[in-house]
């Protein structure tokens, strides 16, 4: 099976090795930023119990010039009115 977890972005380490010593191996992660001159604030993570040789890595912010940038409304778009 598989499973997903957003987390605190600070925490993704601690959360990979307790996910590695249960046999869980990483499929795909989402960094995501505020905005483009903020950092990282969560992350986002599928998990599964077949290790794949290059996990899909992504990044995303939330808005860049003060709007949602188009990588946000494609992922929420269809949780958001008024995007």
């Amino acid at each position: 099976g598989i499973f997903a977890v957003l987390l605190p972005y600070q925490r993704m380490n601690q959360f990979a090795a307790l996910a590695s010593a249960s046999h869980s191996y990483l499929l795909k992660r989402l960094d995501v930023r505020q905005s483009t001159r903020h950092g990282y604030f969560r992350s986002m993570v599928i998990y599964g119990g077949q290790e794949v040789k290059t996990p899909l890595l992504h990044e995303m912010a939330i808005k860049a010039n003060s709007e949602y940038t188009p990588a946000f409304v494609e992922l929420l778009k269809d949780y958001y009115l008024y995007l």
